[in-house]
């Protein structure tokens, strides 16, 4: 009953964000904020919650750094465009490749490797993800996903698939 009567209303505002263009979309951003958090008291909407919510962080910087711009302007463009692309960084940092998940093979867990895991989290010393991977590769480890990620240049955040692999995190 709960959720029927949060439906209607959810529905509502999703069909008017939906119709809208250029700077009334730009004035519905409150409301699509409502849509995101309405959206995710809904556990069968789990995923379009998501959808809302990445959507409307995307939105709010682009229109934080171009105020008053509509959604149509260059520059509007140009910023939704680099935020959802720093949002899928951070997204591939966390949880890597879904579709080939890689597994730690027990000989990589030396205790050189688990140690500069550990101190990288705690630390939130990304800098050293290099380091690791040639701790991890002294220990035989020839993954390339694993050796690619520390190696590359980031973004990298706690929570990071490699050091989580490492260090046992689910």
């Amino acid at each position: 009953e709960a959720e029927a009567s949060i439906r209607v209303p959810i529905d509502n505002l999703e069909g008017r964000w939906r119709a809208s263009r250029g700077r009334e979309r730009v004035a519905l951003l409150p409301t699509h904020e409502a849509l995101a958090l309405g959206l995710i008291t809904l556990w069968p909407q789990a995923p379009k919650a998501a959808y809302y919510a990445s959507s409307n962080a995307y939105l709010t910087a682009a229109a934080i750094a171009n105020p008053g711009a509509a959604s149509s302007d260059k520059k509007y463009s140009a910023s939704r465009v680099a935020e959802e692309r720093d949002q899928t960084d951070l997204l591939r940092d966390i949880f890597g490749n879904p579709f080939r998940p890689a597994t730690a093979d027990p000989r990589w867990l030396t205790s050189t490797a688990v140690t500069l895991a550990r101190a990288i989290y705690e630390d939130r010393a990304f800098d050293r993800l290099p380091i690791l991977a040639d701790a991890l590769e002294e220990a035989g480890c020839d993954e390339p996903a694993v050796l690619a990620h520390c190696r590359s240049g980031g973004p990298h955040v706690r929570g990071c698939w490699v050091v989580d692999l490492v260090l046992g995190k689910e």
